[in-house]
């Protein structure tokens, strides 16, 4: 599907360039004196990982309880296939997990801020990072509290999905309503329609030429270095969890 998706967008693409307005390239730069400041409700950025830390408390204080043998994965016909005994790996790899991922996320989210030009968007994307990283929080803690204690996973699981979903329809509102003129990037850099590739841009992130949001300058070195962090968070995942 992803690949099916990605050939229609490029063939779309070739068809209307012909009749695009050609952009040079040229920027307005930043020259104001005010500080960079964050905004007033980046605090929110520690929730996550307060989240998880509780659900570390409650299973400490229930270890007890903890079955010595709980299964950890399910068949097709709901019957369960495979076990974990009851260690720190397997009780807590859950929530190890969870907390690499949301600390991938602060640093992609902060990276998102101090690595765009300063745009309206900015505060927005920003604000979705953050929901994103209360997600995996509640996800992963939900899931490690079902697995050792039978605790109800739809209890914190509706929530998680429900979670974004006005924030994703209040930043699709906020970010369509006509403020910041288009960011002007060279039609050159522009890898197959999706991908942007400028060495001579210090931006690190830039807005998309179609959709909304931002996009990663992949010759900004600090792109890979999120790229790197992401692959290992994903590969530490047989580490952690059992």
């Amino acid at each position: 599907m992803a690949l099916v998706g990605v050939a229609a967008y490029y063939k779309a693409n070739r068809l209307i360039a012909p009749f695009a307005t050609r952009q040079n390239g040229e920027r307005s730069i930043e020259l104001s004196a005010i500080p960079e400041r964050l905004p007033r409700f980046i605090w929110l950025i520690i929730g996550p990982f307060v989240i998880l830390a509780l659900a570390a408390i409650v299973l400490g204080q229930h270890w007890d309880g903890i079955p010595a043998r709980f299964p950890v994965h399910w068949g097709i016909d709901a019957t369960p296939d495979r076990w974990a005994e009851r260690t720190i790996k397997a009780v807590y790899g859950p929530l190890f997990f969870g907390a690499e991922l949301c600390a991938w996320f602060t640093g992609f989210t902060l990276a998102g801020w101090f690595g765009a030009r300063r745009t309206s968007a900015r505060p927005i994307m920003l604000g979705i990072g953050i929901a994103a990283e209360y997600f995996i929080a509640l996800l992963f803690a939900s899931i490690a509290l079902e697995i050792a204690l039978g605790f109800p996973i739809w209890v914190v699981l509706v929530p998680a999905l429900l979670l974004p979903l006005p924030l994703i329809v209040f930043a699709i509102k906020k970010l369509t309503e006509p403020s910041d003129a288009p960011e002007k990037t060279p039609d050159e850099c522009w890898k197959l329609a999706i991908i942007y590739y400028n060495p001579n841009d210090a931006a690190l992130f830039v807005e998309k030429r179609m959709g909304l949001g931002y996009t990663v300058n992949m010759a900004n070195p600090w792109s890979w270095a999120l790229l790197g962090g992401l692959l290992l968070s994903i590969a530490s995942a047989p580490l952690v969890l059992k």
